[in-house]
């Protein structure tokens, strides 16, 4: 799962699970996000949080979209 969101007029956050590390590694490797939260369970990361400048929305949005149109697919072939 991914969400994105607006937190002030410069910049939005961009959540992704932990399970996604391919997409985390193209952020880390190809973006100058800071990473703004990190969400742990017990000692183990569940999450990643990250500030997008609003000139980046559009791609951080296609990320969000890429991630939860699998997250769906995933969800629909467990039912």
């Amino acid at each position: 799962m991914a969400e994105l969101w607006r937190i002030d007029d410069n910049n939005f956050a961009l959540y992704i699970e932990a399970k996604h590390t391919q997409e985390i590694k193209n952020i880390h490797r190809s973006r100058g996000w800071p990473i703004m939260a990190t969400y742990q369970k017990g000692d183990k990361i569940v999450g990643l949080q990250w500030r997008v400048p609003e000139w980046d929305y559009r791609k951080a949005k296609r990320i969000e979209k890429r991630i939860n149109d699998v997250h769906e697919s995933v969800e629909k072939a467990a039912i």
